[in-house]
């Protein structure tokens, strides 16, 4: 599902890092302050999240003392389309079991008085009048916010149009102090390598709705704490970031088959006839449709599950007819935002027109088939890889 399109010039993001603490019971996190300099840097890439720099405004070691909750909402109130907030260091609970975040100078022994309340959070949430709200929480026991969200002390219709995601429900993880000059913290950086890298079958913008289930499994494959969601309405639809994948294969050039050394090219070999009516699940004919290019070209391209390991040496597309070879194809690549709009798991191939032959000899070198080849059929066999 596509995301929400927002105007950035009514929107605003708050990205709050907290390293270093006054009170030493509280252990340093420099993780914490390379992980807001990381977000900071994939919201204003104007290849990624796109904000503009004055809309981001960044918090590092942030104190309790003064009127640090009140600047919060000065600026949450300039949000009228999205608002976006983000905190990542030590979280703690206060004796009512309610999440409260460690600032620069909370004290161990008196969070509640000294750190930011995630209540004052949900109040700034609650008075924006953004359509769109996200929290995204890096810290210990943050599960607690979607245990306050899920109360029945919180107002749906008030905090309508928001998520949050949140890192644990107990203790965070972050690698060792030792390596923590360059790191991020683990949920972070695991977060932000999926924007960075970006999904090849996904949409053209990655959403809150798109990245969490990504997430939920990159965070499991390595055995960290598992996140925790909540969301109401169509927050969920949320842009995090442009899908660089998508943008990525759109231009991307293969290498040829001669490019590519003798034994590693691989060509697709489907067999057809003139006279089967066999149809596959989306009612296409398996049989050649008729002599029009444009209708053998989509037939051609589009038929096909392919292993994703195969297709970057995938390079010739040899259609063999009643037995004989019909029609050879070059294949330049994948099309990667065809594919993602399909409605099922088929790749589409970017073909060349039928290659006449000389320019099989030219575009394949090495390829065993030439046109009018015979080449009978293997019964209760459609197609077969070949490697030249």
């Amino acid at each position: 599902m596509a995301g929400e399109v927002i105007d950035f010039d009514r929107s605003r993001a708050i990205l709050i890092g907290v390293a270093h603490y006054d009170d030493k019971r509280f252990r340093e996190i420099p993780a914490a302050e390379n992980s807001v300099a990381r977000m900071h840097a994939v919201l204003t890439d104007p290849s990624l999240g796109g904000w503009p720099e004055p809309r981001v405004s960044v918090h590092v070691d942030p104190r309790a003392t003064g009127s640090f909750a009140a600047d919060l909402a000065d600026l949450a109130v300039t949000a009228e389309e999205a608002l976006f907030f983000y905190f990542v260091g030590h979280g703690a609970l206060s004796t009512m079991n309610e999440l409260c975040l460690a600032l620069s100078d909370t004290r161990w022994d008196h969070v509640e008085p000294t750190g930011l309340h995630y209540a004052a959070v949900k109040r700034i949430l609650k008075h924006s009048a953004a359509r769109l709200k996200a929290v995204i929480l890096d810290c210990c026991y943050s599960g607690q916010a979607i245990e306050a969200l899920s109360g029945n002390v919180i107002d749906s219709l008030a905090l309508s149009g928001s998520t949050v995601i949140t890192a644990a429900d107990q203790a965070a993880h972050v690698v060792p102090l030792e390596q923590q000059a360059t790191a991020c913290t683990s949920f972070t950086h695991h977060l932000l390598s999926i924007l960075e890298e970006g999904r090849s079958h996904g949409p053209d913008v990655l959403t809150l709705q798109e990245v969490y289930p990504i997430l939920q499994n990159r965070l499991r494959e390595h055995d960290l704490p598992a996140p925790n969601q909540r969301t109401t309405e169509s927050a969920g639809l949320f842009p995090l970031a442009r899908n660089r994948a998508v943008a990525i294969a759109s231009l991307r050039v293969t290498a040829t088959a001669a490019q590519l050394p003798v034994g590693e090219r691989f060509a697709l070999v489907i067999w057809r006839t003139s006279s089967s009516y066999l149809v596959d699940a989306d009612g296409r004919r398996y049989d050649e449709t008729d002599d029009d290019e444009e209708a053998l070209l989509e037939d051609d391209r589009q038929w096909w599950s392919i292993a994703r390991w195969r297709t970057p040496n995938l390079k010739a597309l040899v259609v063999v007819t009643d037995g004989r070879v019909g029609r050879i194809r070059e294949v330049q690549g994948v099309d990667e935002k065809t594919t993602a709009a399909g409605r099922n798991s088929k790749l589409v191939l970017m073909v060349s027109p039928p290659l006449d032959s000389d320019g099989v000899v030219r575009a394949l070198p090495g390829l065993p088939f030439a046109l009018g080849d015979a080449y009978p059929a293997v019964q209760g066999k459609l197609r077969e890889y070949i490697t030249f």
